[in-house]
Order: structure tokens, then sequence, then C-alpha cells
């Protein structure tokens, strides 16, 4: 078959994986020389048996799901082997003495003292204020689902606890934010008005807004800020659904020493009362969480 009429017959990943099961034959028909090389004489008459497309999509997701799964066991050992290196050194060169009470570095001392002087509660409000301040538009509404989808990422990339953040029908969501920790003290102190319309919920600036951005800049988190502009402004509420549950997901196989793939991903969802109906919406299609689950690890370093 020729390659310039694949385009309606052919997957492009199903292509992709064929031709990397023929590498050796390709090469042994490669014309000799320093380097063999390929024409499109000798490509032009490679016969590909190829079921129907739709067979042929399937085929290439699983294919791409072992190839994550590898991929994720050789970061996996990478950072164990890291983390060896580490310890040796530390422990070989008498740097860490397992009979001896060590003294905290004096960075992680700093860090410290200054985590004393506020809370978790108050950083949400800070950071939900923050959030206000950057997506809030008069154009389009800017609700509570979507101001809890960029406070999770916004976290997560700050490294934070996550424990808040539970499985909801709307994906990561956290009641305790809600009620009684970052959004009632934002409104309080009037960084934020939350006001109510057939839509729900929707968040808008405050007068006293500009003393949360000054906390902002005090805790130097104005770059995480700029993070979550530059990566999510234009999302749309189901998209950060997607990319938050399915980074949850990951961060949940991951303690169970379980490898982030499409098959693992689907289980877990599907496992879950609160999630299973997701897998029933578009959005949360097996190509979707394919690219997101490569869009998490780029995000996140996973």
């Amino acid at each position: 078959m020729l390659f310039s009429n694949y385009e309606n017959n052919l997957d492009t990943f199903y292509l992709y994986f064929f031709l990397q099961k023929e590498t050796d034959a390709l090469v042994g028909k490669g014309q000799p020389g320093t380097q063999r090389n390929l024409n499109i004489s000798i490509v032009g008459n490679i016969e590909i048996s190829y079921p129907s497309v739709e067979e042929q999509k399937k085929i290439g997701l699983i294919l791409k799901d072992i190839d994550i799964e590898l991929s994720g066991l050789k970061q996996r050992l990478e950072k164990q082997k890291q983390l060896k290196q580490g310890m040796m050194q530390s422990l070989l060169t008498g740097k860490i003495r397992l009979n001896k009470q060590q003294e905290l570095p004096q960075t992680i001392e700093l860090k410290l003292e200054k985590s004393l002087n506020r809370n978790h509660y108050f950083e949400d409000a800070v950071l939900i204020a923050a959030i206000v301040d950057s997506f809030y538009s008069e154009k389009y509404v800017l609700g509570r689902k979507k101001v809890q989808k960029l406070l999770y990422l916004l976290r997560r990339k700050q490294e934070a606890n996550m424990n808040a953040f539970k499985r909801k029908a709307a994906g990561p969501y956290a009641d305790e934010v809600r009620y009684k920790g970052g959004e009632p003290i934002a409104k309080n102190k009037k960084y934020i008005h939350v006001s109510s319309n057939k839509l729900g919920s929707i968040f808008s600036k405050g007068e006293q807004i500009g003393e949360a951005l000054g906390y902002v800049e005090k805790w130097e988190m104005h770059s995480d800020v700029e993070w979550l502009v530059s990566q999510f402004k234009f999302k749309t509420v189901d998209q950060l659904e997607l990319l938050a549950t399915i980074d949850m997901a990951i961060c949940d196989l991951e303690k169970e020493n379980k490898v982030a793939s499409l098959y693992n991903i689907k289980n877990l969802i599907k496992s879950d009362k609160e999630w299973s109906a997701k897998l029933e919406r578009e959005i949360f299609s097996d190509s979707n969480i394919q690219l997101t689950i490569r869009q998490c690890s780029v995000l996140f370093e996973q």
C-alpha cells in the first residue's frame, strides 16, 4: 500500500507502532552505505495489514498506554537511583549520623518561622482573591466550580497539602474551603464578593482585594499565580475538571505504587461512586484522558 493514501485508512498511532515493529526489516531493506537509506520505491511497497479504523484507534491507545507505563516505571527507577545516591553521599560521609539528633538546616528554620505567621485557611483566602483578580471578567461568569478547580491546580503547583480536596461529582472539591476555610474568610475580609443567580454562585472582586494581593507579593506567591494564568486563563470549566480529576487520580495511584496509565485511571474513576459517571461524558474520552496524563506529567513534573 502507498503511504500517500494512508490518511483515510490508517490511524496515525497504529501506523507509528506498526513501523516501530518493522524497524529491523526496514533497516535491512535500506540501500547499503555508511548510513543505510530508504527511498520511496522501498517504503512505498510495504504491505500493511490493518483492521477497521475504529479497531486501529483502540490498538493504538493500548500500545500508547503501555509506553506511558514504561515511561513511568523508568522515571520512578531514576528517582530511586537519585535517592540512593543522595543517601549514600549523606550517610557515607557522616553528614547524617544515625545515633544523633540532627539540627535543622537554617533554610528550613526560616521556612518554619515564616509559616507561623499564617495558616492554610488564610492562605486559601488570599489565593482565592488572587484567582478572582486574575480570572474575573464582566463578560464571562466566574463560578465556584471554576474557582475550586483553579485553587486545586495552584495548590498542586505549590506542592501543598491537598487533603481538603475530595473526590466529588464535579471533580476535586473542598467543602472545607467553601464552608469554614478560604472562601468565608475572603468574603468576610471583603477580598471577594459572592452573589447568586440561576447559574449558581458568581465570584467578583471585593473592595479590599488589594490587601490580599499585598499578601501574595509578601509571601512570594506572585509567580505561582502568573503560572496559573498562563496555563489556564482560557480553559473551560469542563477542561479544568478533566485536568484536576486526572491529576488527583494520578496522585492517588502513586500512593498505591501504581503507574498512571489509561487503564488504571479509568478503573479508579469507574470504581468511585462520585466519579464513575464522568466516563460517560465526551470530555472524559480515552484520547482526552491520554492527553491529560501527559499534560499533568509536564505541569507537575510527575
